[in-house]
């Protein structure tokens, strides 16, 4: 089930929260959710329809069946900074040439920071914390 609480778009900033059950059921209403949202601040969606998604998708194979996931989008003035926030064992980023080309997985990532003017994992209070932040593209 997905639960919305998002103020509406503003000048100075807006926010987007979404908190999701830990299961890929979850990822379509997300990306539709996320999409209306960032229509209303003239953001192209897709890059960051990616983004979220690949760090969801992280965040449900690594937390706990019973945990939630929290996802904000924060609009302000020149920059976006989207924060997944789960309660799995976290994880470390490895430089792109570290996945061997014969691997099925473990590109994600890789595209994550590829869009991504800031990008980093940390572990905050037991909870795992992915953060990605980009320059506005439309001011």
């Amino acid at each position: 089930m997905i639960e919305s609480s998002g103020a509406g778009y503003c000048s100075a900033m807006s926010r987007f929260s979404l908190s999701l059950q830990p299961t890929t059921a979850e990822l379509a209403p997300l990306r539709s959710s996320l999409r209306g949202f960032l229509g209303e601040s003239d953001e192209p969606a897709d890059e960051w329809l990616l983004i979220a998604t690949e760090l969801v998708t992280n965040a449900i194979e690594a937390a706990p069946e019973a945990s939630v996931i929290h996802v904000d989008l924060d609009v302000g003035d020149e920059w976006i900074e989207l924060r997944v926030v789960d309660m799995g064992v976290g994880f470390e980023l490895h430089p792109a040439s570290s996945v061997p080309a014969t691997n099925h997985r473990g590109r994600g990532l890789m595209m994550v920071n590829a869009l991504s003017d800031d990008f980093r994992v940390s572990i905050e209070g037991g909870l795992t914390v992915a953060t990605v932040r980009r320059r506005r593209t439309t001011p």
